[in-house]
């Protein structure tokens, strides 16, 4: 399953600083959130709490970035 709003894009565009260096673990390479705790390994990560975003289906993402909606 593919994570949701759950990326270093989206930490970037909608994120904040945080106020103390915290560096989640690694997860594997064949992890789904493999590249968003590598992103998170950056000195200049941006941290986003989920709750934050207002939802999307994920159906209705995946349409909208195609330009099928």
């Amino acid at each position: 399953m593919k994570p949701h709003l759950m990326s270093g894009d989206v930490a970037e565009k909608f994120g904040k600083v945080p106020t103390e260096i915290i560096r989640p673990a690694l997860a594997p390479e064949t992890s789904e959130i493999f590249e968003l705790t590598k992103y998170l390994q950056r000195d200049d990560a941006k941290w986003l709490e989920q709750e934050e975003l207002d939802p999307i289906v994920p159906l209705r993402a995946n349409m909208e970035s195609v330009g099928a909606i």
